[in-house]
Order: C-alpha cells, then sequence, then structure tokens
C-alpha cells in the first residue's frame, strides 16, 4: 500500500506532499476496530481533483469527507487489523 501512495505522488506533479495520521499512527491512541491511517495528498488546486475522481480509483476503497462546505474526496483504505 505505501507504495501505491507513493507512486500516485510521484507519478502526479499536481501533488505537493503527502502526510499520515489518524489514530493508527498514534501509539498511545487506544486499540480498537475503528483504528486506520488517513493518507493526506497536499495540492495546491482541489478543483481538479474534485471533478475528475479518475485519480482516487487506483486506491480502491473512497469516502468524501467535507470541508468548508465542500465534500472532497478522501483515500480509505479497508484495513482488516491483526490480533
Amino acid at each position: 500500500m505505501m507504495g501505491l501512495i507513493l507512486r500516485t505522488a510521484e507519478e502526479d506533479a499536481r501533488i505537493r506532499a503527502i502526510y499520515m495520521n489518524g489514530s493508527r499512527t498514534n501509539p498511545n491512541a487506544p486499540k480498537d476496530i475503528f483504528q486506520d491511517y488517513d493518507i493526506v495528498y497536499v495540492v495546491e488546486e482541489t478543483g481538479p481533483f474534485i471533478r475528475d475522481k479518475e485519480w482516487i480509483r487506483r486506491h480502491r476503497c473512497k469516502r468524501y469527507v467535507e470541508r468548508r462546505g465542500i465534500y472532497v474526496p478522501a483515500v480509505h483504505r479497508c484495513v482488516k487489523m491483526g490480533g
């Protein structure tokens, strides 16, 4: 999965940076079935990504989050947590 995330950024010059957050990145967060990683692609212009959602299909799972009244794509990789 990390390779896919990095390739996506390397192959698209519009992506300026990537960061990861979410409950699984915090070693002090309580462990539960809802823990996940959130991958954020940093771009200068969101419009092209909002209009053309083909870029997100390569990540398989997807969801949209609200930012300032606009629903924008957010990658959400379905991960089964190990025991």
